[in-house]
């Protein structure tokens, strides 16, 4: 009960929007997400980088020559500006730090990586918004005599070493991740290091300069009677205007003392000068011109702190330079690597969605897709482009998973073992064929066999028939002629011939088997296999002629083994009316003009199917060879398959296997002449 009721008040407690908990848990998420958000941090980056780059160094500016007097007075209107802008920018970051400290001290002490990474640089918070510059130039007005220099030395000092903890937080900001990656926020920032390295180096020549004039009037004081060594323009303690014959400020050198590199800063009288633009700006161009050309044309005297800061400055100079180009190199690898990894996901998602490659195995899609991961570089989405540029091993195992299925669809190939077709594997390559470029011309010899992967062909017939214009899509190929020479039996092929123009509609994706790869392969085919093949052919091509028909495939078989490949010259009479029909003829390729004894043109693809159920029927009789009732002749070159009529009608009376077909064709036959009669 105890417990139920401790609970139900904790509850109460949560419930309570005006309870001492929620108030602090609501004002210290409130304050997280503000001080946290990108948009204070960005703020606050912005600020500090101003104030660091442009405004710490002005403090070097608010000391002035006053070369009448020679002494050295300070620049309120400079002075003041300074002072309450950085304490105005330094009061953002006073904000920013106790939140820090808040959020800090509210996270619990379990959590100690949070704790730890909230707290690591507080330290360095600190000392870098110590107002440390402006209690110096709030007392430098109350120093006398030499307490004077001794104050502006330390203005020197305090600068300097509060510039490395701001500088350091600064950059720390700026990589935070706030302004994108870190390679890409300090090639942002790299103009405003070099900017800082000039505005720095040309204060602190300015500075610098007062310095050197300040130790000649020190030195001359000490070698002149009645001088007081003090240089504070509000002392009015003793008259130096005798000093003008020892330090001269519109020389370079003399015989009393050597102002070196800061001799320039005296001539020209930029050290008295009030007004800030012009003398900021030239302070600036010198810095300027000698960080670029890294000290090379710098004088300097034997005065050791000056020797100093000229090998600084030049170092400075290529360091900066060497951070500029650096930054800027590795920017462009990042961005280079970006556009790499951006150009691999693109190239795997579009051979992800190519349909060609939809049936490809798993392990080979796991493999393009772990190559293109790791290795692509191109900027393409064309997944046929990044198909042609993967290594050959990989798209020797694309090409004969497309080769696989593509010669499925050949059908002199259909008859023959997957083990056999190695070599036309080998042999096939995946070629790009841009829109409009021809594959083959109308005449030439066919050199290829081509499997289109993607895209569209148009074939244009040379004869004057209707339907002469055909378009190939992905799956159809072009080229099948080549492989009717598994039906020749000569020991050479003669090169085919085209009858069609083919050229790409669009850009075309296609493999291509060369023709001289598929006679060589024909050739040397063994003979077991090659007799396979025309079987499966040939069952394809009689199975078309009306007498051969209802025939089975082991009596096709057996006529396929008689078939010859036959090339008939322009002007050849293949069957002349009224003379004996020796042979059954099937077009591969050319022009035949069939005309009856009347003189009637008639559809050559039917002289076949005439010519053979005429065969047919007279060897079913035991009669002689039928007589032609049409001529058929050649008008171009003409490639045709020949069924000669003496095969045919030996297998019919002396091949066994056909005597089931001839008694059931017999009874065919009788039955059609009692319906008749």
């Amino acid at each position: 009960m105890g417990s139920n009721t401790r609970d139900v008040e904790r509850g109460k407690s949560r419930e309570n929007p005006l309870g001492e908990t929620d108030w602090k848990l609501v004002l210290n998420q409130h304050m997280r997400r503000f001080f946290m958000s990108v948009k204070w941090v960005k703020i606050l980056i912005v600020l500090l980088a101003i104030e660091v780059s442009l405004l710490d160094p002005l403090f070097f500016y608010i000391l002035v020559i006053n070369d009448q007097q020679k002494c050295v007075r300070l620049d309120k209107k400079l002075g003041t500006a300074v002072m309450v802008f950085r304490s105005l920018i330094d009061s953002f970051y006073v904000i920013y730090i106790i939140a820090q400290l808040h959020i800090y001290f509210s996270v619990p002490r379990s959590r100690k990586d949070q704790r730890i990474r909230l707290g690591k640089f507080f330290l360095i918070d600190f000392l870098a918004v110590l107002p440390l510059p402006q209690v110096v130039i709030l007392i430098i007005p109350a120093m006398r005599g030499s307490r004077f220099l001794n104050a502006m030395y330390l203005l020197r000092s305090v600068v300097l070493c509060q510039f490395v903890p701001r500088c350091f937080r600064a950059y720390l900001f700026i990589t935070s991740g706030t302004f994108g990656e870190p390679v890409e926020a300090r090639f942002k920032f790299s103009p405003l290091f070099f900017l800082l390295g000039i505005n720095v180096i040309g204060a602190l020549w300015y500075f610098l300069s007062i310095q050197r004039l300040v130790q000649c009037w020190t030195k001359a004081c000490e070698t002149h009677a009645g001088c007081v060594n003090s240089f504070y323009c509000k002392d009015n303690i003793s008259d130096h205007t005798s000093l003008k014959d020892f330090c001269p400020m519109d020389t370079q050198k003399n015989a009393f003392f050597d102002f070196g590199i800061f001799s320039d800063a005296l001539q020209s009288r930029v050290v008295e000068m009030t007004y800030f633009p012009k003398k900021f700006l030239y302070c600036f161009s010198w810095s300027l011109q000698n960080l670029s050309g890294f000290g090379q044309n710098l004088k300097t005297s034997t005065y050791i702190w000056e020797s100093l800061f000229a090998i600084f400055m030049s170092i400075l100079g290529m360091l900066l330079f060497l951070l500029l180009i650096g930054n800027l190199q590795t920017f462009m690898d990042s961005r280079r690597k970006m556009e790499q990894a951006r150009n691999r996901w693109k190239a795997i998602e579009s051979i992800e969605k190519w349909p060609p490659l939809k049936n490809l195995a798993e392990n080979l899609k796991q493999d393009i897709t772990k190559y293109l991961k790791y290795n692509w570089e191109k900027n393409t989405t064309d997944a046929g482009l990044i198909l042609l540029e993967l290594p050959p091993k990989l798209k020797r195992r694309i090409e004969r998973a497309f080769s696989v299925n593509s010669l499925k669809n050949v059908k002199a190939f259909k008859g023959i073992g997957e083990n056999f077709k190695d070599d036309l594997y080998k042999s096939i390559e995946l070629k790009l064929f841009d829109e409009g470029e021809d594959i083959v011309q109308r005449g030439n010899t066919i050199d290829n066999m081509v499997f289109i992967v993607e895209g569209k062909l148009e074939a244009r017939s040379s004869l004057n028939e209707e339907n002469s214009i055909k378009v190939l899509k992905d799956g159809d190929h072009c080229g099948e002629e080549v492989t009717w020479d598994v039906f020749n039996d000569e020991v050479s092929f003669e090169p085919w011939v085209s009858t069609m123009t083919i050229k790409a509609l669009t850009r075309v994706y296609a493999l291509v088997l060369p023709a001289d790869k598929v006679r060589d392969f024909l050739r040397h085919l063994h003979h077991d296999v090659k007799r396979s093949a025309r079987h499966e052919f040939g069952f394809y091509l009689l199975n078309k002629v009306m007498g051969f028909k209802s025939m089975g495939r082991e009596e096709l078989n057996v006529l396929s083994d008689a078939i010859k490949l036959q090339l008939f010259e322009e002007g050849d009479d293949i069957i002349k009316a009224g003379t004996e029909i020796y042979r059954v003829v099937l077009m591969v390729q050319g022009k035949l003009e069939a005309r009856s004894s009347r003189g009637e043109i008639i559809d050559s693809n039917e002289v076949s199917n005439l010519c053979g159920e005429k065969l047919v029927h007279a060897f079913l009789k035991r009669e002689r060879h039928p007589l032609s009732t049409v001529t058929v002749k050649t008008l171009t070159r003409v490639r045709a398959i020949v069924l000669p009529a003496a095969d045919v009608g030996h297998c019919l009376i002396h091949v066994p296997i056909f005597s089931k077909w001839v008694i059931q064709a017999k009874n065919q036959i009788d039955k059609l002449m009692e319906n008749i009669d």
